[in-house]
């Protein structure tokens, strides 16, 4: 159940968002303000726009506008961008249409007698005779083109049909007053005709001009809403067994307007709205308030799918308006009923309890779960602690006369081994509900919790431990990626403050929408997903409240991978996370590194289990191994100047860490040449000797090898092929391939340059006998060299000395690709040198490609582009995985994580100092 019985109501907000944006598509960028034709329209109308230059609009929206081109290609409003499109050749071909559509244009919405929404069009007079002319043209533009003239209430309405490639089309229209007015529903034009009763009509204008003399004359668009009349439409499109839980704009305010100017990329509105003077309408509690700022989105998480939060600067003031507001609501009544026999039963005064307890800002959020929105209710407190007592007496209170200890009332949620926070529950039935009203309907389980000076009340026990958890791992709303493009183009304070991501709303609002509408949303799920915001703000001014609309759409935005978590860490990181296990649990766990040198160790759930600063940066992987040889692992890694072996809890190991002989040039590599858990660490200095220490960090004495020539920069490789190891060396200008003693094992019949970047690969697909290694030298030349000395070239080719090579079997018939990167180039070749494909970039590829192996035959690349902040993720076949690019600026980890149900999660670091877990289906 929903903690708010009118949860869906914030549905409804976001429905008018989407018919306000449909409106600007639909009518354009170039309006001024008039009463005459918004005169003649019938009572019924909800929203209104005016705009002129209609073929200046089309020209703009078909070559600039983002928004457009998206949704016009992704089925949502398929029909309207080709008649768009139809009437952009129209007008370019026809000098009339141009001369009859440059005038001023009036577009409402009005709801028909089936309780649907319809649309009336009003085009002022422009030419002599129009209406003929108007025929003439339709008659020699479309196909089997009639009409019919008749006359109703004294007036002569023309009824048009045609056929079109959805068959056959029906319109209306009248003309009165020197504006054509028509639609495709005729019971709308006769609405239009019908005698309008005076006293109504004055009384309705009235309401009207005192907004509409708030509108600027030189603005892309007006728009006009009538709160009232909307929630009717907005009811229509409601799957009927919701359709009467919306109670949202109905006793909302007035009138409100909104002038518009439509961007590439963005939307923003700014306008006044109206409140009558009577207590019946819910913008009259900021009445005489002052705008405040809000620290809501520095506190919901960011898994939140939207937000409404209420806020004033005169608590004695909006606490007496929130009396008058309440007693006028019949949904209220039976509420305030039971919240008055609270004081006389128990002597619980939740109004005079919540007023002293409470800051300045409450409000409902609905966090993502899944495909779920779950709901909440949270208010900031002046005090948590005496909050928190408050609510412990009445508790007391409660299970006394209720015989019950106060003790089953509240649970202790351990989050981890840091951090443990109580949840309550007092079953009221509805605490905010009784306070606020019955737009915070609950069903009356009233759990709650205290946590960063906010209360938070949730439906179910688990859903408040999820919501907790998520403000324990600090990734509030206002640091999410939706949220930061917010913050530059709102106001910093205001009084009623609503928030959503489209798609996220939809998606947990499915059930509530009617089945048409649900489908058309479900052909532009992506396309919905690039809208990444909507905010929507009003604010006190005198009389009216200042209202302000900020859409935000972002065209490369996927919304396609869930976000499991993302935790903050202090600073930036380069460094490929490790995913490591847990030997106590069996669990993965990730360990990393940031730009400051701190390591983390985290929990699969992205809570942060310890960290601690290092002497610098990691040289080497990390590796677990089991020093005791007991199933316990410790994790081993090297700096340029120690060796480290830690305990899982960040804590060391023995004598660790280990001083180096010689300051390393590479990090540590990690052989155990027999697979029994002796291992041996080899590390190369700045001296030129390549040091192998056991695992006490005590040199070997039996490890002897020569200095190199120069100075050894990449790990050293160990490969084992047959009974016989091979560990290889490379130095600046030559390779080395030794024994498990140090000494030359294979002496090559010549030596060329191994590229910086780059090490060997073993290439055992023609067997043992005929094993090698694969690399390249300065130039990118493909090199190969056997053990038994011999070196030949396989490919040749001239490319920047600082590429990556990787040689790796991507397809699973056992014989391996050759990957190259070089600039902004990713290039495959297959095992007979062909081109399997390529991949272009905007930029450099910033680290080194990895393979990453989902099963014996699938194998993908995964590609970093830190400049622009995304990952790639490529199949095996040079097609981008579903989903991707995805937002991080690291190498990344991919693994399964069965405890957290998705086929595999990523691990990434990102430019703003988080750490996102993505699961990937």
């Amino acid at each position: 159940m929903s903690l708010m019985k009118n949860f869906p109501t914030v549905v409804l907000w976001f429905l008018l968002v989407a018919a306000i944006i449909s409106g600007i598509l639909w009518v354009g960028n170039r309006s001024t303000g008039t009463t005459d034709s918004i005169a003649l329209l019938p009572g019924g109308t909800a929203i209104i726009f005016e705009c002129t230059d209609l073929p200046a609009l089309v020209s703009e929206l078909q070559q600039k506008n983002e928004m457009w081109k998206e949704l016009s290609s992704s089925g949502i409003i398929v029909e309207e961008a080709v008649s768009l499109s139809t009437l952009d050749s129209l007008i370019k071909q026809n000098a009339q249409i141009r001369e009859y559509l440059g005038k001023r244009i009036t577009i409402a919405v009005s709801l028909k007698t089936n309780k649907t929404a319809g649309v009336i069009y009003c085009l002022p007079k422009s030419v002599g005779n129009q209406e003929k002319q108007l025929l003439k043209f339709l008659s020699g533009s479309l196909k089997e083109f009639q009409y019919n003239k008749r006359r109703y209430e004294g007036s002569s309405i023309y009824d048009l049909s045609w056929k079109d490639t959805s068959g056959l089309r029906n319109f209306s229209f009248v003309t009165l007053k020197g504006v054509i007015i028509g639609s495709f529903a005729p019971e709308l034009v006769e609405e239009v005709v019908k005698p309008i009763n005076p006293e109504e009509k004055s009384t309705r204008l009235a309401e009207f001009t005192k907004i509409q003399k708030t509108i600027g004359e030189k603005v892309p668009l007006n728009i006009f809403v009538n709160y009232g009349k909307a929630e009717g439409i907005f009811r229509s499109i409601l799957d009927p067994k919701h359709s009467n839980q919306f109670v949202g704009l109905l006793n909302f305010a007035s009138w409100g307007t909104f002038d518009v100017d439509v961007l590439t990329d963005k939307l923003v509105m700014n306008g006044f709205t109206s409140f009558n003077d009577s207590l019946s309408q819910e913008l009259k509690l900021f009445y005489k308030q002052e705008p405040i700022g809000f620290g809501c989105p520095a506190f919901l998480p960011e898994a939140v799918g939207f937000f409404k939060v209420y806020g004033f600067s005169d608590k004695e003031l909006y606490f007496e308006q929130l009396s008058g507001f309440l007693q006028n609501d019949p949904g209220s009544k039976e509420l305030i009923a039971r919240k008055n026999s609270l004081l006389k039963d128990f002597g619980i005064d939740l109004d005079k309890g919540f007023s002293e307890m409470i800051s300045d800002e409450y409000g409902y959020a609905a966090m993502q779960s899944g495909r779920a929105l779950n709901p909440f209710f949270f208010m900031e407190l002046k005090s948590q602690s005496l909050a928190e007592q408050q609510f412990v007496d009445w508790m007391r209170v409660w299970a006394q006369k209720n015989g019950r200890n106060p003790s089953e009332l509240m649970m202790d949620y351990k989050i981890d081994n840091n951090n443990t926070l109580t949840v309550y529950k007092l079953p009221l039935g509805g605490i905010p509900s009784m306070v606020f009203g019955s737009r915070f309907k609950s069903p009356g389980n009233d759990y709650f919790t205290f946590i960063n000076n906010y209360l938070v009340f949730a439906s179910s026990y688990n859903s408040i431990k999820e919501f907790i958890y998520k403000v324990v791992l600090g990734n509030t709303l206002a640091s999410g990626p939706s949220y930061t493009s917010v913050g530059e183009n709102i106001s910093s304070r205001s009084n009623l403050y609503l928030y959503a991501k489209p798609a996220v709303l939809v998606e947990g609002s499915e059930e509530m929408i009617s089945e048409p509408i649900r489908d058309v949303l479900s052909k532009g799920k992506e396309s919905l997903s690039k809208f990444t915001s909507v905010s929507l703000q009003y604010s006190a001014a005198d009389e009216l409240l200042y209202n302000h609309l900020f859409i935000n759409f972002s065209k490369d935005f996927s919304g396609t991978v869930n976000t499991v978590w993302k935790s903050r860490i202090d600073s930036t990181t380069a460094f490929k996370p490790a995913i490591v296990v847990n030997h106590l649990t069996g669990e993965k766990e990730i360990f990393i590194q940031d730009q400051m040198n701190q390591i983390y160790l985290l929990s699969n759930a992205g809570l942060i289990l310890w960290k601690q600063m290092l002497d610098g940066p990691l040289l080497s992987e990390v590796f677990q191994v089991d020093y005791y040889k007991n199933g316990k692992f410790q994790f081993l890694f090297s700096t340029r100047d120690r060796i480290y072996l830690l305990d899982r809890n960040g804590n060391p190991v023995e004598k660790y860490p280990v001083e180096l002989r010689s300051p390393a040039t590479a990090g540590i590599s990690v052989f155990d040449y027999d697979k029994d858990g002796s291992i041996r660490i080899c590390v190369p200095g700045e001296d030129r000797k390549i040091y192998m220490y056991d695992k006490d960090g005590k040199v070997i004495p039996g490890w002897q090898p020569k200095p190199t020539d120069n100075r050894v920069l990449q790990p050293v490789q160990h490969f084992r092929v047959g009974s016989k190891d091979y560990i290889v060396a490379i130095d600046r200008f030559k390779f080395y391939i030794l024994d498990r003693k140090g000494s030359n094992r294979v002496a090559a019949k010549q030596y060329f340059q191994v590229s910086a970047n780059n090490g060997f690969y073993l290439d055992v697909s023609r067997g043992d006998q005929l094993a090698r290694l694969v690399t390249t030298d300065t130039s990118g030349n493909i090199m190969r060299v056997y053990f038994s000395g011999k070196v030949e070239k396989i490919h040749d080719r001239r490319i920047d000395p600082g590429h990556y090579f990787i040689f790796a079997d991507l397809d699973g018939d056992q014989k391996g690709e050759y990957l190259t990167v070089f600039d902004s180039t990713l290039h495959v070749l297959n095992p007979f040198m062909e081109e399997s494909f390529r991949l272009e970039f905007g930029e450099a590829i910033s680290f080194r490609p990895i393979v990453y192996k989902f099963s014996s035959k699938d194998n993908k690349i995964g590609i970093v582009l830190r400049s622009s902040g995304n990952i790639y993720l490529y199949n095996n076949n040079g097609t981008l995985y579903n989903g991707f690019p995805l937002e991080g600026s690291a190498p990344f980890s991919i693994s399964s994580f069965p405890e957290l149900n998705g086929r595999f999660n990523m691990i990434v670091g990102t430019r703003n100092n988080f750490l996102y877990n993505y699961s990937v289906q």
